[in-house]
């Protein structure tokens, strides 16, 4: 019996069918997890909970699960595959979908009829005007920005960023660590490890390793 059920950050894989059919409620799985592969939760009519850091997503990964009541992916999960996670042979039916990415993600394709019905969006209320803007996700009946930047299920090494004058100033003790960097307009200015990065005047929005994010002003 596999209740509930927190990902090593050992694990770098997820295979196909690894949970199918399973009794699993709730999973949470980490930054460090390096691929989900399809049907990896297939037909989980018991999993309610689901969190997601990782953004190499295969197809169909939970499909035929009907029961989800959170579906949430973390701030560092941009990838435009999200959709495509959610499909299979038969979409999962998701209560609400939480998207932590300050900017809405370009995504490939789009979600199931039944999913843009019935599924409620929770995105973060700074983005909630971008989200009912953007491709893919505009197409969501219900859009709600009460969403909370969470922090990634994995604990992380300690990471900072601060301005000096034009420059932005990332540091971490993870050197592997990924910082996303985005301007006013939405467009990723920066995505890499610890580093100096000088930028124009404006206002910049910062993905810390960690899944949180910083408002910066570059004066």
């Amino acid at each position: 019996m596999l209740p509930d059920f927190e990902f090593n950050p050992a694990v770098e894989a997820i295979g196909t069918g690894s949970f199918a059919g399973t009794d699993i409620k709730r999973v949470v799985i980490p930054n460090t997890t390096v691929v989900i592969w399809d049907e990896a939760f297939l037909n989980c009519q018991q999993l309610v909970t689901v969190e997601l850091h990782t953004n190499n997503l295969k197809s169909g990964i939970f499909s035929g699960c009907e029961n989800i009541k959170d579906l949430t992916f973390g701030a560092e999960v941009t990838t435009r595959y999200i959709p495509d996670a959610l499909k299979g042979g038969t979409a999962p039916k998701i209560k609400n979908l939480h998207i932590q990415a300050p900017v809405p993600p370009d995504c490939f394709g789009g979600f199931d009829d039944d999913t843009y019905v019935t599924t409620v969006l929770h995105v973060l209320p700074e983005s909630l005007e971008a989200y009912k803007a953007a491709n893919v996700w505009k197409d969501f009946w219900n859009i709600v920005g009460d969403e909370v930047a969470g922090t990634a299920s994995v604990v992380m090494a300690k990471s900072d960023v601060a301005v000096n004058g034009h420059t932005i100033l990332m540091t971490a003790e993870d050197g592997n660590a990924l910082f996303y960097v985005y301007d006013s307009v939405g467009m990723c200015v920066y995505a890499g490890g610890p580093a100096e990065r000088i930028l124009a005047t404006g206002v910049y929005l910062v993905v810390l390793p960690d899944g949180t994010t910083r408002k910066l002003a570059v004066n």
